[in-house]
């Protein structure tokens, strides 16, 4: 026969604790914050600086002119490119003296000193596309400014010959 095992004993129990209630706390809402309007700050204003007022421009022609001629002076570039690049010791300033009609269009031009031959030609037909606006005065104009070719710097071969200019092999002008 087979021998059976005896059942384990149950573990002893614990004396029994008195039964006491700890009261739970009852939670108390508490009210939710309003939450506040959304208050978008004022734009900011940012000044932009006044500009200086402009200068007001000269009433006889002769000043007028020379402002407003100071605006064109790129567009003789061009010719102080040419003449430099037909001779390399040129000066690089020069006296213009310009004449205008009395509406303001560009109508003959000169530079002192004219060290290369196709120099004055060159001016005039610059100045003959120059047109300044209406002078304060309604009659013919000179102006005078000192030109600088100074910041050129070209390179290269003349894109033009003395005979385009209207000028003869021995320097002077075909007119």
């Amino acid at each position: 026969m087979l021998a059976l095992r005896p059942e384990p004993a149950p573990p002893p129990r614990r004396p029994a604790q008195a039964a006491t209630l700890v009261p739970v706390p009852i939670p108390v809402p508490v009210p939710v914050p309003a939450r506040p309007v959304p208050v978008e700050p004022p734009p900011a204003v940012v000044e932009k600086p006044v500009p200086p007022r402009p200068k007001p421009l000269p009433r006889n022609n002769e000043d007028w002119g020379a402002v407003m001629l100071a605006k064109h002076l790129k567009k003789y570039d061009y010719c102080g490119n040419e003449a430099i690049l037909r001779d390399g010791g040129i000066p690089r300033r020069y006296q213009l003296r310009a004449r205008f009609d009395a509406s303001g269009q560009g109508v003959k031009a000169k530079v002192t000193p004219a060290s290369v031959a196709m120099l004055n030609p060159c001016m005039e037909n610059a100045t003959k596309y120059i047109y300044l606006g209406q002078p304060p005065e309604k009659r013919e104009f000179a102006v005078e400014l000192t030109l600088s070719f100074a910041h050129l710097k070209p390179k290269g071969k003349p894109e033009t010959q003395d005979d385009q200019w209207g000028l003869r092999p021995d320097g002077s002008r075909r007119d």
